[in-house]
């Protein structure tokens, strides 16, 4: 599962200034996350509530980011459909489901057995799939304006 799969999230209110205003949020330490469509999401860790500061509002600044197409293939070379890699930052946070844009977001088609991941803050990755429980790994880094290709071959027992 991702970071922020299990998450129910506070009311928020919005306004057109681009402040947003969270309600609801108990004591403790947060991790904000902000997203907009076009733009790679913004992360401020370490929001302790109650605030000290309460009249000083936080601030996440959005900014564009990179994409990533992920192909996965058979020893064949074949493309494997209905797949879905999975992608973990530096500090092994997966963040999956917060990238995952499904294919209509590419800036080009991409071919079968490939999924695209679109918005990412520019750094390190892990791709990562399992096939028979074996993981298979790649590093790739993202930059922003590029899209970066990673090819997972799965290896299988199965006799050709």
């Amino acid at each position: 599962s991702g970071l922020f799969d299990d998450l129910d999230p506070p009311n928020i209110e919005t306004s057109m200034d681009g402040t947003a205003i969270l309600k609801g949020l108990g004591r403790g330490s947060y991790t904000l996350v902000g997203s907009k469509a076009g733009m790679a999401p913004a992360i401020l860790e370490g929001v302790e509530l109650p605030r000290e500061e309460p009249e000083t509002p936080l601030v996440l600044h959005l900014s564009k980011g990179g994409s990533l197409n992920v192909q996965i293939v058979d020893r064949k070379g074949q493309p494997v459909p209905d797949i879905i890699p999975r992608v973990f930052n530096e500090r092994g946070w997966n963040f999956t489901t917060l990238y995952l844009r499904g294919d209509e977001s590419a800036a080009d088609p991409v071919p079968e057995g490939t999924v695209h991941f679109g918005d990412m803050i520019p750094g390190e990755y892990l791709v990562r799939v399992y096939t028979e429980g074996k993981p298979v790994t790649k590093k790739v880094s993202i930059a922003v304006g590029h899209t970066s290709e990673v090819r997972l071959t799965l290896e299988t027992d199965e006799k050709d």
